[in-house]
Parts: C-alpha cells; structure tokens; sequence
C-alpha cells in the first residue's frame, strides 16, 4: 500500500501508479514491463518459466495490493481486478507464434491506473510520487471492463439494410474487413478470424449459401463470438478462474492454482479446436467452399454452448 496521492488536488487524468510501490517491503524478480492500465510483465531472467516461484510469489502480492485510489476514496482499496498468465492469456488470445512476446503474466487494474515502474513527476513539477493524478492523460481506459469494450460501427451503402441505429447484434474489429469484402464481391487469401455481419446485409449481398442456412449460420455466428472473443462470455469466464487461481496458495503449497490452471488449459484446447471448425464453417459459406451441413451447424452450435457452460460453471466454482 503506498501513501497514495501527493500531488495537488482537484486534479483531473489518470492516476499514474508506481508498481513497486504496490508491495512495499518486497523486491520482485527483475522485470520488464508495457506501462498501461492492464500491463504486460516479462520477467528478465532466462529459462524461467511462469510458473517460477519467485513470479508465483510476486502474483499473490500485486493481487492483495491496495492502495488510494483519488477518484475513489481516501481509503485503500483493491488494485487489481483480473489477472492472466500464459494459460489464462492463451483463453484470451494473447498467445502468438512468437514466444518471446507472450508475457509471463499480464495485471488488469482498475482502469483509473496507469502502471509504470518509477515515481511519476507531478503536474506541479515540484515532486514526484508514487501515485499521482496526471493531468497531461485524458482518463481513457478500460482494460477488461465495459468502459472501454463498446464502441460504435457505421456501416452504409449498396447491399446494406437501412436499421438505423441497433445493438441487436455482437460484433468485434474483427467482423468489419470480411462484412466489407462480402459487400465488394472480394474475399481474402487467408481465413479471416471474424464473420460476416449477415444481419446488417441485404438479402442479395451475401451468397447463396449464407441466405440458404441464414437462421442456423446467424446463431453459430453468435455463439462463436461468445467462445472466441476476447471480450466475450468464455474469455471472462476464465479470466474471472484465472483471477483466482493466480491469487491462491502459498509458497509451500499451490495445488489449488496448478489444478485450477489444468481446467483452464483444457477448456482453451476444447475451444480452439471448435472455434477452427466453426470459423472455417462461416468463411465457406460467406466466400465459398465445402459447406456444412445443418445438422454440422446445429452440433457445433450446441457444443459452443456446452462449453459456455462449462466455463461458467468453473467460474462459479472459483
């Protein structure tokens, strides 16, 4: 817990947040860091996997961490709000080809901080501080909550629908290039993560096949954005699992975070393999090739489902 906020008052921005300064008394491992809201933390040691005990160690310390937070209270309150390591990163699409870049943990704090790794110099400039309202950044984040996780898509044109305004349906970023390609008669040469936006599209803008399984492509579309999506039902399900794993034990004994984290690792290996069936299922049938069958979408619609709850059900246990 640091002393919180030095720095004048009634100031407005965001709160810059020395990380260190979250456990006092505690050296963590050396490390290096992506200053943001919810920081990436790579631990500079080579060879030493995220499991190490010295991170485990560092993990349950930042997620007790309080501190005065000057938009909240005079009084500590709780930092953290999720946190991920490789397993849980891996359930939120954080895990590329290139392994270097994976961090070895990533901290969701509430989304009034931003974490650094030194004291901040205050807007007086007179002093620096642990903690410190920085007028210089507009409060902007959001990190795995809903004041950052909606934003607005326009779409207008030939072969669109005139709904006005709607948020009828989910879409991500991911959605918009192949609803733009469908839309322009072009597809890419790869398989696209995101779907097209059928129910924004006119009957005669998108292909046979799609107008042919319409009702059971538009259902799969929904439950594969909710196993998918990094913002999506399963993602926080696991995330919420992930939390609490990474909180857990003791340097003597962390059974409980290793059987938690198998859960993880399983449930994220039943949904990739799903998800690869149902993305190649929604490119066919926007842009041609071998398309499934209705009983195909109905099974994998109600697998999606069976491993929403799952997830759920995991959550709730934790």
């Amino acid at each position: 817990m640091t002393s919180g906020q030095t720095c004048p008052a009634n100031q407005i921005g965001e709160v810059t947040q020395n990380i260190k300064a979250l456990t006092p008394g505690y050296t963590p491992p050396t490390f290096d860091m992506h200053f943001d809201s919810a920081p990436t933390v790579y631990v500079s040691k080579a060879g030493t996997p995220p499991t190490a005990a010295e991170i485990r160690s560092w993990q349950r310390k930042l997620a007790a961490a309080q501190n005065i937070d000057p938009y909240v209270s005079s009084s500590p309150s709780q930092v953290m709000l999720y946190m991920a390591d490789t397993v849980g990163e891996k359930a939120l699409h954080m895990v590329n080809a290139d392994p270097q870049r994976t961090p070895d943990f990533t901290y969701f704090a509430n989304p009034d901080y931003f974490l650094t790794t030194s004291d901040a110099k205050c807007p007086d400039d007179a002093h620096k501080a642990a903690t410190c309202v920085d007028y210089h950044f507009a409060w902007s984040h959001g990190d795995a909550t809903e004041d950052i996780g909606r934003t607005w898509l326009g779409i207008v044109g030939p072969g669109v629908k005139n709904l006005g305004r709607t948020s009828s349906t989910w879409s991500d970023h991911a959605d918009t290039r192949p609803t733009m390609l469908a839309l322009l008669g072009l597809k890419d040469s790869y398989e696209p993560d995101g779907a097209v936006l059928a129910d924004f599209l006119q009957t005669q803008a998108v292909s046979r096949d799609l107008r042919a399984h319409h009702e059971s492509l538009v259902r799969l579309h929904e439950v594969y954005k909710q196993i998918a999506a990094p913002f999506g039902p399963f993602a926080h399900n696991t995330l919420l699992v992930s939390t609490h794993a990474l909180a857990s034990g003791s340097a003597t004994d962390d059974s409980h975070y290793t059987s938690v984290e198998n859960s993880i690792a399983s449930l994220t290996s039943q949904r990739d393999t799903l998800e690869a069936r149902m993305r190649t299922a929604l490119t066919n049938a926007a842009f041609g090739g071998p398309t499934a069958s209705e009983q195909d979408l109905k099974a994998m619609i109600a697998s999606g489902r069976q491993l929403l709850n799952q997830s759920s059900a995991l959550a709730a246990n934790s």
